[in-house]
This record gives C-alpha cells, sequence and structure tokens, in this order.
C-alpha cells in the first residue's frame, strides 16, 4: 500500500469517526447541544427559601443501592403523565411551560443555612471518586454522567422536596446538568449552588470524608 492509498484511508476513518460521534451525540439523552440553550435561572430571598418547612425533612428516604424495588406511586404517576402527554401534546405541553421556569441559583450564605439547619436533601453531582474525597456534610451522590442508573431512587422522593445540587465550582457543567434532569421529572423546588464545593473548601467549611 503505498503512502497517498493510506493517508486516504486513514482520512476516511476519522471523517467516520466524526460522523459516528455526531450522530451519537444527537440520539444519546445526555448528548451535549451544539446550540446552548440556556435553562431559565432565577435566584431566591431568604424570606421565600426559609419561609415553610421543608418537605424533606418529614419525608426524607434514604437512598438505598438496592435498585430491585418495585415501581412507586410517584414513578406510575410519571409514567401516566407521560401517556397522556402523548395524547394531548398541546394541552400538557402548555400546562408544563407555565409551571415551570427552571431551577434557582442560591448564594454561599443561603447553601450554607440549608446544610446547617438540615434544611434540604443535598444533592453531590460529582463522580464517586470525588465525593469520597470529601463533600459536604450529609449530601448524597448522585453523580450526572451516570444519572439515568438513580432513576428509580429518586423518583422515591416527593415532587416537591426542597433540594440543593452542587458541583465542583461555577464552570462545572453536572450540577446543572443533574438540576436540568430533575426538572424532567418534575420536580419543582429545585436549588443550586454554583459555587461548589471548591468554594466551599476553600472556605473552611465543615467536610465529610
Amino acid at each position: 500500500m503505498n503512502k497517498k492509498q493510506m493517508l486516504k484511508d486513514i482520512g476516511g476513518l476519522i471523517l467516520l469517526s466524526v460522523v459516528i460521534a455526531f450522530t451519537y451525540n444527537f440520539v444519546s439523552p445526555k448528548g451535549l447541544s451544539l446550540i446552548r440553550k440556556e435553562t431559565p435561572k432565577e435566584t431566591i430571598s431568604d424570606s421565600a427559601l426559609f419561609s415553610t418547612p421543608s418537605p424533606a425533612q418529614e419525608n426524607k428516604t434514604e437512598i438505598s443501592s438496592d435498585s430491585s424495588k418495585k415501581q412507586s406511586p410517584v414513578q406510575t404517576d410519571t409514567v401516566k403523565k407521560i401517556a397522556v402527554q402523548k395524547e394531548k401534546p398541546g394541552k400538557v405541553q402548555k400546562e408544563e411551560q407555565s409551571s415551570t421556569v427552571g431551577y434557582k441559583i442560591i448564594t454561599f450564605e443561603q447553601f450554607s443555612r440549608i446544610v446547617k439547619e438540615k434544611h434540604a436533601l443535598i444533592l453531590d453531582a460529582r463522580e464517586p471518586e470525588e465525593y469520597k474525597e470529601g463533600r459536604v456534610p450529609g449530601a448524597i451522590n448522585i453523580p450526572y454522567l451516570s444519572v439515568d442508573n438513580y432513576f428509580e431512587k429518586l423518583a422515591m422522593y416527593p415532587r416537591d422536596t426542597l433540594i440543593a445540587i452542587y458541583c465542583n465550582n461555577l464552570m462545572c457543567p453536572l450540577g446543572k446538568g443533574l438540576a436540568e434532569f430533575m426538572m424532567q421529572l418534575e420536580f419543582k423546588r429545585l436549588f443550586l449552588y454554583e459555587g461548589g464545593y471548591d468554594y466551599w473548601e476553600r472556605e473552611d467549611m465543615p467536610i465529610e470524608k
């Protein structure tokens, strides 16, 4: 095989790889959007955030590693809603758009108070290795990159549970991804602490290992 033919074959393989990568990215549920559509985000005041007791206090269910549990009523309800949406897409989608405004951003001070008062379910969206090295006290690890494996566990929680999510820092996409995933599961009280674990550690806050 001459050099020209070899280069041609290599070029063909590279082109094929690019096509396969773009195809997988397009069909994958966690594919990266080529044109980023920013999810609507809002901040929240202290009075609104801490005005009512969190359902997480009364209904907090420990996430179990056993994934063989029967489908919960919440899951059944979600499936029914999906079926209704397929039958009446226009009406249902319009109602969802009016009720879903996206997750809200909380400050370091608000997140610190949530952790101290155990006011919410706290989710760490990082990878298990990072979680084991150090985490915010009370945080449960739901790694976004494998979030599909945690669907049944997340579905056990009431949809009005107050949930605070964090990642590494402002540039980390995992926390945002997890918040958006949970929006699809119809959780209504989602809060993202964008400072993440890096800022928490830098401020000498309590850490669990």
